[in-house]
């Protein structure tokens, strides 16, 4: 699998993992974007279980997805700018 692919993974645990590309889509932005949003602490940090291989946890795209839709919603449903976070 490649950092190109859009599925996600699953471990026998249960825990679930996204390539870069099935991560930036569940939040509709460019692949720079998301990158963007990674390095300036926005989005959520990823793991790299091995070289060449970036993932993100299910859990912290839900507890970023949830952060996003809290300040929204505190914004008058207005949408949130990674200033705001």
């Amino acid at each position: 699998m490649t950092d190109t692919d859009h599925t996600a993974t699953t471990t026998p645990s249960g825990e679930t993992f996204h390539r870069v590309e099935s991560a930036r889509a569940r939040f509709g932005v460019s692949r720079s974007t998301w990158w963007k949003w990674v390095q300036d602490g926005f989005a959520p940090a990823p793991i790299r279980p091995t070289p060449g291989v970036t993932l993100w946890r299910s859990s912290d795209l839900d507890a970023f997805a949830q952060t996003l839709i809290d300040k929204s919603l505190a914004n008058g449903g207005r949408g949130v700018s990674n200033n705001a976070l």
